[in-house]
C-alpha cells in the first residue's frame, strides 16, 4: 500500500465523523424530537396550523442557525398566497446576505426561490455545489428540479 492509500485510511475515521456532525447533514436529537411534535394527531385545520408556525417560531429562537428548522419554517410559512411566499423569500435574501459565504444560507435561499425563481435557485445550487461538492443538499435540489422537470 502506498503512501497515499495509507494517509486516506487513517483519515478516513476522522472524515466520516466530520461530516456525520455538519449541522447539514442530519437534524440534532433535540431538534428532531421538536420537529416530531408536528405530527400531533390531536389538533386539525387552522388549529393544526396555528400550532405549526407557534412551534417554529419558537424552534428558530432556540436554534437560529439549525438547517431543519429553516427547512420546516419555510414549509409552514411559504403559505398558499403570493405574500406568504414573498416574505419567505425576502426573509432568506437578508439572512444569505448577512451570512455572507455561508452555503447554508445560499441553500435556503435557493430553496425558498424554488416554484418562484427556479432558474435562481438552480444557480446558487450550482454555485454552492462549486464552493462546497460535499453539500449533498445541493446536488439534491438539482436532482429534485431535473427530475420534475
Amino acid at each position: 500500500m502506498g503512501p497515499r492509500a495509507t494517509a486516506f485510511l487513517i483519515l478516513l475515521p476522522a472524515l466520516i465523523r466530520g461530516a456525520a456532525t455538519q449541522p447539514w447533514c442530519e437534524a440534532s436529537a433535540d431538534v428532531r424530537h421538536e420537529l416530531n411534535r408536528f405530527q400531533s394527531p390531536d389538533l386539525q385545520g387552522h388549529e393544526h396550523e396555528q400550532a405549526q408556525k407557534d412551534l417554529v417560531r419558537r424552534l428558530l429562537r432556540e436554534h437560529p442557525d439549525d438547517l431543519f428548522v429553516h427547512l420546516r419554517y419555510q414549509r409552514v410559512f411559504r403559505g398558499q398566497t403570493g405574500a406568504g411566499r414573498e416574505a419567505v423569500i425576502t426573509r432568506y435574501q437578508e439572512l444569505a446576505k448577512s451570512h455572507h459565504g455561508d452555503v447554508r444560507y445560499q441553500f435556503l435561499l435557493a430553496e425558498a426561490l424554488l416554484d418562484k425563481d427556479t432558474p435562481q435557485a438552480m444557480q446558487l445550487a450550482q454555485k454552492i455545489i462549486a464552493a462546497d461538492p460535499g453539500f449533498a443538499r445541493a446536488h439534491l435540489l438539482l436532482a429534485d428540479v431535473y427530475s420534475f422537470g
